[in-house]
């Protein structure tokens, strides 16, 4: 079970009357036990697979997030990254196509200082 699944936060605006902020902190408790219902519901269907440790290789992975620094690392570039490496992974069981990759890649980076001038 995950504990931070069981955290939800609202907002509640700290009125003068006390009747407005009854309703406040009402509207916050409907909306966070109405999301911990949902949670629930989909946690439900989740099947949890056990895998065998594999080692997995991560150049392309590492490749495509050496250019970008780490303070412009975003959800999107790692999710792209991590999406590119599991399709060329999958995409490749022989490892064949991806060595010509890794060969192609290896010699565009040599060439690219000759692009720069």
């Amino acid at each position: 079970h995950n504990a931070t699944a069981d955290t939800a936060f609202e907002e509640v605006v700290d009125n003068a009357d006390a009747d407005a902020l009854l309703e406040e902190v009402a509207r916050a408790l409907v909306k966070v036990v109405g999301a911990r219902v949902e949670y629930l519901d989909w946690l439900a269907g989740v099947e949890v697979v056990a895998m065998d440790a594999q080692p997995v290789d991560l150049r392309h992975y590492d490749a495509l997030l050496a250019p970008v620094p780490p303070q412009c690392h975003s959800v999107a570039t790692v999710l792209h990254a991590l999406l590119e490496q599991v399709a060329l992974t999958s995409a490749d069981e022989s490892g064949e196509s991806r060595d010509q990759r890794q060969l192609w890649r290896d010699n565009r980076a040599l060439l690219s200082p000759m692009d720069a001038a």
